[in-house]
């Protein structure tokens, strides 16, 4: 089964920026976040419509 979400050091190395940057974007509510207990993990299809706009 294929992976349905991001960690944030998956997104970042994506699109080439830092973690504490995903992390702010994330605080920000900037870019689609689920939360998983403590764990922050970013859905895969949200991030592509995120990333394409």
């Amino acid at each position: 089964m294929e992976q349905m979400t991001y960690s944030i050091e998956e997104a970042a190395k994506i699109i080439g920026v830092s973690k504490s940057f995903m992390y702010k974007l994330a605080r920000n509510q900037e870019i689609p976040i689920l939360r998983l207990g403590k764990r922050l993990v970013i859905p895969k299809i949200k991030f592509h419509e995120f990333i394409n706009k």
